[in-house]
């Protein structure tokens, strides 16, 4: 939905800059574009008379047998002595569970989406003279740290991938080391030994990784009724917001009429709800730690513990994956969460804890977006995976009736047999 607000955004900026002949929309990466349509690409290549953007970079394969490599990851740099002998070391994964499993063992600088310290790692926005610096993927985009020359990465896909070796060796002279660990398969071992020992170019570098890893998989939230439907309020809302500021016969000249409430969204403009629906940025759902501050609400479920009696998150992590267990699905997949709650009467699970979901503060005042499969059909090829990914980075949670989870007895586990429904947060 992120993807929508931005597509919307530059529509609307492209019909504001119409009457000053200004068409033109430039995207530079240096990391090679994937999943993007557009009407030309330009595309810079290194000079052969010495030209160099990057240094020397060793990357290097550590092939584990275990399912969970990025687990892998964590205890190996947990239990040696991480030493880059002179160079800043960086170690890039992708749960903020594990980066607080590494801040356990490690002293370092983190860079991550809470905004506080955690265990021996001190909450930094200056990097640039620490030593080492554990991060998730708020280090991977956008930041340029000088030195960074050895890295501890993980990535699920390419283009993850990509750009987190990115980060390391990007200046001057000298060489690189980056360590990446990934579950051993024959199709990587034998894409390993074509290339063992041989330098690479930046763009047979790139194939390679594409072998190794499969692609980013495309959420396709965009596409839904409910995003379409949303971004259309929105530039509608721009389209009568420009009239007005002309003046108000221009409403009557146009023959303008204000955008039509969505049979999805079913919203009025004069709702109290009105902008929290349609704001370009989604989320701003916060939970309070148990020492008092706030952080965003689905990083906190996501990644630790919860204290029921003082609801708040303690220190603790947390590996499981919250998932909430539904009374019933709705017909109407758009509610106010209070509407929701009483509808569905959902519990959640959070680490083995089963409790309502409405004991959460920070939900009540949400409004909730209920995706099944018959909603995704020719959207997402499986369901129960897509949702599974999804709601590891969204403010979502995957969900199922409560007659399709399994349940021991003997150790009171409760778990989604499969994904009945992906609830998104608004």
């Amino acid at each position: 939905m992120a993807r929508s607000s931005l597509s919307t955004l530059i529509r609307m900026i492209d019909d504001f800059n119409s009457s000053l002949s200004i068409h033109k929309f430039i995207f530079s990466s240096a990391t090679p574009l994937t999943g993007i349509n557009v009407d030309k690409v330009i595309k810079a290549e290194t000079s052969t008379e010495g030209s160099k953007i990057r240094k020397d970079t060793t990357l290097i394969f550590h092939l584990t047998n275990k399912t969970n490599a990025q687990e892998e990851l964590v205890n190996y740099v947990t239990s040696s002595q991480i030493n880059g002998h002179g160079k800043k070391v960086g170690i890039i994964v992708d749960r903020v569970y594990y980066i607080s499993k590494i801040c356990e063992k490690i002293q370092a600088a983190v860079v991550w989406g809470l905004d506080r310290d955690y265990g021996l790692c001190r909450k930094v926005n200056d990097t640039r003279n620490e030593k080492v610096i554990v991060g998730n993927n708020a280090i991977s985009f956008g930041v340029d740290i000088p030195d960074l020359d050895k890295g501890y990465i993980h990535s699920h896909d390419a283009e993850t991938a990509i750009q987190r070796i990115g980060r390391f060796g990007r200046h001057g002279e000298g060489n690189a080391e980056i360590h990446t660990f990934v579950t051993v398969k024959q199709r990587i071992v034998n894409t390993l030994n074509s290339v063992k020992g041989k330098g690479l170019s930046f763009f047979e570098y790139v194939d390679i990784i594409r072998k190794i890893f499969k692609s980013r998989e495309d959420d396709k939230l965009d596409k839904i009724p409910f995003s379409k439907e949303r971004s259309e309020i929105i530039f509608k809302t721009y389209e009568y917001l420009k009239l007005i500021s002309k003046s108000s016969e221009m409403l009557q000249i146009e023959g303008y009429t204000p955008p039509s409430v969505s049979e999805i969204i079913n919203l009025r403009p004069s709702s109290e709800d009105y902008f929290k629906v349609f704001a370009y940025r989604l989320g701003g759902i916060v939970g309070k730690w148990c020492n008092g501050n706030e952080d965003d609400l689905f990083t906190l479920i996501r990644n630790f513990e919860y204290d029921k009696d003082n609801a708040c998150f303690k220190e603790t992590p947390s590996k499981q994956n919250p998932e909430v267990y539904l009374e019933n699905i709705p017909e109407n997949k758009f509610h106010p969460f209070l509407e929701f709650d009483q509808i569905s009467k959902p519990l959640i699970n959070i680490n083995g804890l089963v409790l309502r979901l409405n004991v959460i503060k920070g939900l009540e005042d949400s409004y909730v977006l209920i995706l099944t499969e018959e909603d995704m059909k020719g959207l997402w090829d499986d369901f129960n995976e897509t949702a599974r990914l999804v709601a590891s980075y969204a403010s979502a949670f995957i969900a199922c009736k409560k007659k399709n989870r399994r349940i021991n007895n003997n150790k009171k586990e409760y778990e989604c047999s499969r994904v009945d429904a992906l609830l998104l947060f608004i």
